[in-house]
């Protein structure tokens, strides 16, 4: 009975908050072209270099130049950004940058920050020193596991080597963890992709030949895994003889025990560096990855992302986003290039804000976030399609006019691709301009999505601007401080919602009095904060039949700027804000604060659906990211 009375008392709550969960997923992953507004100011890079004079040195180009942080893996990659993250209200950002600024201030701070989710201020008080560039990281447990090359953090030195390649933060006050034991130094010392998988373990990919968590050192070859609670390294699954001088991605299949590893390989003729191996043993389980016809040309395939659905998606420096699916006998389902067009360019279609006959594209980051992959690149020429089959591609001779695929548009970069078909968005196309492209990617909690990486500049004609190498794209009606501009809502929608679809009853059973919410919006203001709606259930118990429910809500008002937060305390669990003791059943009055959706009608169908997710405790994440599980090795 208590599932069943929980269940009809958050028919009301379910709706208002899956309105919200519906509109930040579609601004997430659903952006109009001509709807996207760059919403960050602040940005990160290098230290301008100055002459004797004082006038900062140009290039070729007339770009200004720039010194970065001290690095051994990255002096090629002139990227101030390659990591971003989010953990509660603030967005990470690391790289071998060393000062954050808006244009207009400089604030000295090297290869780690964090930034205000809502406003993109800086934290001024999170400084920590880091010694070298911070290129990956994966959130667990509301702390941040980190790595790149890092060697100190605030000067903890935990032994002559320092930290080594890899470290976790306590985010609550941004100080090293020292009880995570897990380190990884040697060979160059550099860490390049971390992931929590389903299997529980830290799995950890770079350039190092030696691990530890406190106790003997264990040679490796750049892949191992740990807890990622305490750093203890699985000593049972060392991978060697894998064929790769470095490793730049890893994740890890949601169907099998196979693990996705990519990289450089040693050997080109052998492998192309992306293969598959046991989770188990470490052996090598799929090696059928043979992209290019010049098997002396060494190419990186830089990361490497695994689906729910089977498709797995790799990309690299053969300028290709490769997608295989795993549960179709690892059957090719497309293949992304971005380059130059010929055809196109003596046609002079091109767009008029970036310079023509540019190339490029390097497939730099792959990340998933709910139904939409984004992969980050060094990408600023025409992109193609080929479905079903690899496009086998002469390297350095690359011409798109040359590939029998479909033409999908320009390649800015960032792209977004639908996880289930593993074919382009067409509806998400920003307009930057750069060299080396994006690095990483992040979609926020508001649904707003965010790269860096090295951006000169964002958006067209009189809308350009700097995009100082980290970038906030969120649509047109998302205002930077929180909230959402509503659309004109004027509609009354009543539905008849019975108890059927609930957990049976057990001895007694219900009547919940029929509820009406209204929610009126303030007229005639341009910004305003909509009043907290209260929501009373009253419940009798009679020992008969269950009756319907009639639930009416009303929304009624004109268009306002509102900024509308759900209370942090209402628990995960909507129901348990109902409690029964014996058999008096205590009013319960809970207060929430919801984003009013664009909407015409609540249909039957959605509200009963909404009230068998409320009965079952399950309520879809604004934004799907792929989690954390409990450690279970």
């Amino acid at each position: 009975m208590l599932s069943s009375i929980k269940g009809l008392t958050t028919v009301v709550l379910t709706v208002l908050i899956g309105a919200a969960v519906l509109l930040f997923s579609n601004t997430a992953t659903a952006v109009g072209g001509s709807e996207l507004v760059d919403q960050q100011s602040w940005g990160v890079q290098g230290t301008p270099q100055v002459d004797a004079n004082g006038d900062v040195v140009l290039d070729d180009a007339g770009r200004a130049t720039y010194t970065y942080s001290e690095t051994n893996n990255f002096e090629t990659y002139n990227n101030p950004g390659f990591m971003i993250n989010q953990v509660g209200d603030y967005v990470y950002v690391g790289g071998k940058f060393t000062e954050l600024t808006n244009g207009q201030e400089v604030i000295p701070q090297a290869n780690f920050a964090r930034f205000d989710v809502h406003t993109g201020e800086p934290d001024r008080n999170f400084t920590p020193y880091v010694k070298r560039a911070v290129i990956t990281s994966v959130e667990h447990n509301g702390d941040l596991i980190i790595g790149g090359e890092i060697g100190r953090y605030n000067d903890n030195r935990q032994g002559e080597k320092g930290i080594g390649a890899l470290a976790k933060i306590d985010t609550a006050t941004g100080q090293l963890d020292t009880a995570f034991k897990a380190r990884v130094f040697g060979g160059n010392s550099v860490v390049r992709d971390v992931v929590v998988a389903d299997d529980g373990w830290l799995y950890v990919a770079g350039n190092f030949d030696t691990a530890n968590d406190g106790g003997d050192a264990v040679a490796v070859e750049g892949l191992a895994r740990f807890n990622p609670d305490t750093g203890e390294l699985d000593r049972s699954w060392i991978p060697k003889g894998l064929g790769f001088q470095s490793f730049w991605g890893v994740d890890r299949s949601h169907n099998s025990d196979v693990v996705y590893v990519a990289g450089l390989s040693q050997d080109q003729a052998v492998h192309h560096g992306f293969r598959g191996i046991s989770s188990v043993d470490g052996s090598v389980v799929w090696d059928e990855f043979v992209p290019t016809d010049k098997p002396e040309i060494k190419e990186p395939i830089y990361d490497v992302v695994a689906t729910e659905n089977g498709n797995i998606f790799a990309g690299g420096r053969q300028h290709s986003l490769y997608i295989y699916n795993e549960l179709n006998n690892m059957a090719v389902v497309a293949n992304h290039v971005t380059d130059e067009d010929i055809s196109l360019r003596a046609n002079d279609i091109r767009r008029p804000d970036v310079e023509t006959r540019r190339k490029g594209g390097d497939y730099q980051s792959v990340k998933r976030f709910g139904d939409t992959i984004y992969a980050t690149c060094h990408c600023w020429g025409f992109h193609e399609t080929v479905v079903g089959s690899l496009a086998v591609f002469s390297l350095g001779t690359l011409d798109l006019s040359e590939v029998n695929g479909t033409q999908t548009g320009w390649a800015n970069g960032i792209i977004a691709y639908d996880v289930n078909t593993g074919l382009r968005k067409m509806d998400f196309d920003p307009v930057m301009s750069g060299v080396g492209g994006g690095w990483d990617s992040l979609v926020d909690s508001k649904g707003c999505v965010w790269t860096t990486g090295q951006f000169d500049s964002v958006g067209l004609g009189d809308a350009k601007r700097n995009a100082r190498n980290l970038v906030r794209f969120c649509s047109g009606n998302q205002i930077p401080g929180g909230g959402v501009t509503p659309p004109v809502v004027e509609t009354t929608t009543t539905i008849e919602a019975t108890t059927t679809t609930q957990m049976p009853l057990v001895e007694e059973t219900v009547t919940t009095v029929a509820e009406e919410t209204t929610t009126t919006a303030a007229e005639g203001t341009t910004t305003s904060q909509m009043d907290l709606i209260e929501t009373t259930t009253t419940l009798n118990l009679f020992e008969t039949t269950v009756e319907e429910t009639l639930v009416e809500t009303t929304v009624a008002g004109d268009v306002v700027d509102s900024t509308i937060e759900i209370v942090d305390t209402i628990d995960s669990t909507v129901t348990t804000i109902v409690d029964i003791v014996e058999s008096t059943v205590e009013e319960t009055t809970t207060t929430i604060a919801s984003t009013v959706a664009e909407t015409t009608a609540t249909t039957q169908v959605q509200v009963v659906e909404a009230a068998e997710s409320a009965s079952t405790g399950e309520a879809a994440p604004a934004v799907a990211v792929t989690g954390s599980p409990k450690y279970t090795g």
